[in-house]
């Protein structure tokens, strides 16, 4: 995935790897790709699915009823949320009876940060601020041993 990220001279970089992730004093706005979800399901599973597009940070654009029990929703949402498990728990939701379909529409604004994961190695991957949690450094918080 692509973010596009306009810089304190004015240049604009795309950054598809974390490693060419510029300096954040450099940044002066960041956006991620966006997309239209169009997903079409019978009406009772119309509460769990918004449900589900507004943790994804869905923005509702349009509801309409297609028949006696038929709903079809679009929603604009940052590729990000959909890309790792949007489609299993829509899928879910719906018991299988739900279809989803996207197209790419545009780059929004957002607030992006560079989260590292530190395991074994260093992981690092840009995601929205909203996702990560601020935990101490448990080596910086630890009390001195004597």
């Amino acid at each position: 995935m692509r973010y596009r990220l306009t810089l304190t001279d004015g240049s604009v970089e795309y950054i598809d790897n974390p490693a060419h992730y510029p300096d954040p004093s450099s940044i002066d706005k960041g956006e991620e790709p966006y997309i239209r979800a169009t997903l079409i399901m019978p009406e009772r599973y119309l509460g769990a699915v918004i449900k589900l597009c507004m943790e994804k940070r869905g923005e509702n654009s349009k509801l309409n009823y297609l028949g006696p029990g038929r709903v079809e929703l679009a929603y604009d949402m940052p590729l990000a949320e959909v890309i790792y498990d949007f489609y299993d728990r829509f899928k879910s939701i719906t018991q299988g009876y739900g279809s989803f379909d996207y197209e790419m529409i545009d780059y929004r604004e957002s607030n992006l940060v560079l989260v590292d994961i530190l395991v074994t190695v260093k992981r690092s991957m840009p995601c929205h601020r909203s996702s990560t949690a601020s935990r101490p450094d448990p080596e910086r918080s630890a009390p001195a041993r004597d």
